[in-house]
């Protein structure tokens, strides 16, 4: 998947989904479709 930060969180996409994980705690926010 394509990882990126931005800010204090990390994100990931992969195909229509976005991943939103914390780069303190490791912990995964959202998980969420992109339209």
């Amino acid at each position: 998947c394509n990882i990126y930060k931005q800010g204090k969180n990390w994100y990931c996409e992969i195909d229509n989904i976005k991943i939103t994980i914390n780069s303190y705690s490791y912990t995964i926010i959202t998980a969420h479709l992109i339209k």
